[in-house]
């Protein structure tokens, strides 16, 4: 898993695409998860093209699977060395109250990681804690991501802020601002 991202990595880099590393690998960055089974990065719209050339010639473009919860606008999979890469821009996650974008801008990427002299942007846990409290069946990954935020404490207020004032049902816009006004040391486990 790691040679292929770093292989992936260096080459959007070098295409100068703004991305970043977001679900169960950023999850395993942070000792979330044991495994991580595929990569999910997330690309600016203005640099989707150039990521979707770059990865048209390095991997094996394929035919994505339609989930209705979703209506991201550029949804690409690819088979990088046995890996399966998701490619995302402009990520949207259908509820029952509307839709929730994924921000992505120069504020998310919130830690970048050196390997080998290639550059791994990752996005921030505060985004994906949102993204999974959306999403169906992603109980677990939500208590991973809610427990560490209360034991670490949240290191990036101004993405939960950002995302409150986009549509969410009230039950989420609820915890999120719970987890706002607290300090670590006053939360139970979720």
């Amino acid at each position: 898993m790691e040679q292929t991202l770093l292989k992936l990595a260096k080459e959007l880099n070098k295409s100068g695409v703004g991305w970043g590393i977001g679900g169960s690998l950023l999850l395993k960055k942070h000792l979330l998860v044991e495994v991580a089974h595929d990569i999910d990065i997330i690309v600016s719209v203005v640099d989707i093209d150039k990521a979707v050339e770059v990865l048209d010639v390095l991997a094996i473009r394929v035919v994505p699977p339609i989930k209705e919860e979703y209506s991201t606008k550029h949804f690409f999979q690819y088979i990088l060395d046995g890996i399966s890469i998701d490619v995302m821009s402009q990520f949207t996650i259908r509820h029952d109250f509307g839709s929730y974008e994924f921000v992505f801008d120069d504020k998310s990427i919130t830690d970048i990681v050196t390997i080998e002299h290639v550059d791994l942007p990752y996005t921030s846990l505060e985004d994906w804690l949102i993204a999974y409290m959306l999403m169906i069946n992603r109980e677990s990954k939500v208590r991973a991501i809610w427990n560490h935020l209360i034991c670490k404490g949240v290191n990036h207020p101004e993405i939960i802020e950002r995302a409150l004032i986009q549509h969410l049902p009230k039950s989420i816009e609820l915890e999120l601002k719970v987890l706002l006004s607290h300090k670590k040391d006053d939360f139970k486990s979720f």
